[in-house]
């Protein structure tokens, strides 16, 4: 009890430092932009040649090696919606993936294998659930449905490869009772969602009920040793994070907590997993960048797993550094990974 008391109040105790600038891309009034987390080197991203499904691009993900980016192509400059792209960093060489009109809300790198991508629309047989296809077709296709469960734009999923071999997706789930929680289902090679899908328990502080806390936009870490997801319940707007065992497990979470933010838009983890950057729209109205480090986490990821559920600590007010990339609706960053 002593040593997890100890532990508890070691992460309490955090000092949140900055490194050197990373770089990252994200959307800025529904158009695709690069720069560092300092504010630097801002510059726009043209996808070539120019995506016809749509001028308004959304859900930037960049992949694993940082080479190449997908993103959402759509009629819509305020929804999500529209249809896969993926592109090199630099803009050239844009392809469409899936089909036009497969009404496609976002999608997300398989960190096993790059040649597939996951996204949440319609299938071959034109049914929603979260779909894969291969990124090296030479046109356009729908993918094979391998869960059929309800991942809205606002909601979210990724993947997560155990160091055991295991693949999961990690998803936001709308509950029966209005709330949005984070559930975990394997999959097998053979694409194919198995089993039932298990609850990530949401681990509500003291005093708070289940149905009040809500758990969107999780996100994996590069190394696939955490997890990261927005989370509000009453009087708290924040970013929990959870370490992942060797076996794919989730612990316990530890919530960073955020003055003056209305609601979190967005969740990415930057280059070597060093920092959280997320969007947010403030009660002001305006929708910012911000990043906050992790990097004392990172060296007792073990410490992390390790937390005891029946402890949870309180949430850790933090104030993010804001990253200064100008007015407009700057949304849905995403880290780019340099190994």
């Amino acid at each position: 009890m002593k040593k997890k008391m100890s532990l508890i109040a070691s992460l309490l105790s955090l000092v949140f430092m900055l490194g050197c600038a990373g770089e990252l891309v994200y959307v800025k009034d529904a158009k695709l932009f690069r720069v560092k987390d300092d504010g630097s080197d801002q510059e726009q991203i043209i996808p070539q040649p120019a995506p016809t499904t749509g001028v308004n691009y959304h859900r930037p993900d960049v992949d694993h090696s940082g080479n190449r980016v997908l993103f959402v192509s759509g009629s819509s400059a305020d929804f999500a919606v529209g249809t896969i792209w993926t592109m090199k960093i630099g803009g050239t060489s844009a392809k469409q993936i899936n089909l036009a009109g497969s009404d496609s809300v976002m999608a997300r790198w398989r960190p096993d294998n790059e040649q597939f991508l996951a996204y949440y629309g319609q299938d071959t047989a034109d049914i929603f659930g979260i779909c894969i296809v291969r990124t090296d077709l030479g046109s356009p296709a729908n993918g094979d449905r391998i869960c059929d469960t309800s991942v809205w734009d606002y909601a979210g999923f990724d993947f997560n490869k155990s160091s055991s071999g295991q693949l999961q997706i990690i998803f936001s789930h709308y509950e029966i009772d209005h709330s949005f929680k984070l559930y975990r289902r394997q999959v097998e090679v053979v694409p194919a969602c198995t089993g039932s899908q298990a609850l990530i328990n949401p681990f509500p502080p003291l005093g708070v009920d289940p149905k009040d806390l809500d758990e969107r936009l999780p996100v994996i870490s590069f190394d696939q040793k955490m997890v990261a997801s927005a989370v509000k319940w009453p009087s708290v707007i924040g970013i929990r994070l959870r370490g992942i065992d060797q076996n794919g497990i989730i612990g316990a979470p530890l919530t960073f907590q955020f003055q003056d933010l209305e609601m979190i838009t967005g969740v990415s983890f930057a280059q070597k997993d060093e920092k959280l950057y997320f969007s947010a729209k403030t009660t002001a109205g305006d929708h910012n960048l911000y990043s906050i480090s992790v990097r004392e986490i990172l060296r007792g990821i073990s410490d992390l797993v390790a937390l005891p559920s029946t402890q949870i600590p309180a949430p850790i007010p933090v104030t993010p550094k804001k990253i200064p990339v100008g007015s407009g609706k700057n949304v849905w960053p995403s880290g780019i990974n340099e190994p």
